[in-house]
């Protein structure tokens, strides 16, 4: 069973942003102990066969939940919703670690630091945040809310 796993998701036109999100991976020998897998919402053929030539594995998400009109939203939105039920694609694995393939890793301790958190906690998280969400300032939003409360449910 390989303990940890790196994952992010891509369509093709982020394959761009995904080559270089695993080259990156690759470069870095603190990481070469860790699997890599991708979900693969919208590559193309030829995609999928340069990132499995990578030696990452591709896992095409289903739709983790039944909604009307699932088959009109966008492909990004399954990957979103495959990301509470990662062990199902990645069942080998212990832990694993969600980087957005439009991150820059500058330095690999920060993808390890996911991994130290989750051994010892059971689960490493980090919002997303911006200079422009309120919540920098002391405000709550409503959205954030909502936010924190499905992350609660589903993690």
């Amino acid at each position: 069973m390989g303990k940890v796993i790196v994952v992010s998701g891509s369509d093709a036109a982020y394959f761009p942003l995904l080559k270089d999100w695993l080259t990156c991976i690759k470069s870095f020998s603190e990481l070469t102990h860790c699997d890599i897998g991708i979900l693969d919402i919208g590559l193309t053929a030829d995609q999928v066969d340069w990132v499995k030539g990578q030696g990452a594995q591709v896992v095409v998400p289903d739709w983790e939940f039944n909604f009307p009109d699932r088959h009109r939203m966008p492909p990004v939105l399954r990957a979103m919703a495959a990301k509470p039920v990662l062990p199902k694609y990645f069942p080998r694995h212990e832990i694993i670690v969600w980087l957005d393939a439009d991150i820059w890793i500058q330095d690999p301790r920060y993808a390890l630091l996911y991994s130290v958190g989750a051994e010892r906690f059971g689960l490493a998280i980090t919002p997303e945040m911006d200079r422009t969400y309120p919540t920098l300032y002391g405000e709550t939003h409503p959205v954030l809310l909502q936010h924190h409360g499905a992350y609660y449910q589903c993690y």
